[in-house]
């Protein structure tokens, strides 16, 4: 029995070291498919889009809640108190990717080696997370067709020590989401996709199924 309880013991104290250890998310690109956020995409037929980008963007109101299931995530995985670290610019903003039309704006975009100088972590992680759309076979004729579009997440999470060595790596592509009705017509030259979309509570959803679904993946 005693034998027992010190097994338990050092069980314990082991568990507790490691969910007492930090990781930086230094480094943070999170790219959606504007097939999945703009409902009406024209393309002509040399594929040129007429919209230069996507008219989406996701809400301010969003981001910290994207921000709060990444560092959640991350901290999941790595059995470590994850936390974003943003370093700053010359004019002391800090360093945040930009919320444009395909990628969500608010996280982390810096540098392995200045975050490991500037940062006292125990990793320092680097995460690409990527909403893509994959698009089934068509129905209908040339002009006119109908097709249902797939919805797939994938998260590629990278950790490194203070030496830059890389210490974690995991990737994760998760397809199980509702598909997505489309359709399609042309018309003299000019093609007009008409869709279903993703709306940002069911891109936190995802983001969240697919963190979850990661750290279950052993």
């Amino acid at each position: 029995m005693k034998h027992l309880f010190l097994f338990f013991l050092i069980v314990n104290q082991s568990l507790f070291a490691q969910q007492s250890s930090s990781a930086g998310i230094y480094r943070a690109r999170f790219f959606i498919d504007k097939t999945l956020t703009n409902k009406v995409l024209v393309s002509t037929s040399g594929s040129q889009n007429n919209f230069s980008g996507s008219l989406f963007r996701m809400p301010l109101n969003y981001i910290d809640s994207i921000k709060q299931i990444v560092e959640q995530g991350v901290s999941k995985e790595l059995y470590a108190v994850a936390e974003c670290q943003y370093l700053k610019k010359e004019n002391g903003k800090l360093k945040a990717t930009y919320n444009s039309g395909q990628y969500v704006g608010g996280l982390p975009k810096g540098c392995k080696k200045k975050a490991i100088f500037a940062f006292e972590k125990d990793l320092y992680v680097c995460l690409r997370i990527r909403i893509n759309a994959f698009r089934g076979a068509q129905v209908g004729g040339a002009n006119l067709n109908y097709s249902k579009v797939r919805p797939y997440v994938f998260i590629r999470l990278k950790a490194f020590d203070e030496t830059r060595k890389k210490v974690y790596s995991k990737k994760i592509r998760l397809y199980d989401f509702e598909k997505l009705e489309s359709v399609q017509y042309s018309l003299g030259g000019v093609s007009v996709q008409n869709s279903e979309i993703i709306t940002p509570d069911q891109i936190c959803a995802m983001l969240k199924k697919t963190f979850l679904k990661m750290s279950e993946k052993k």
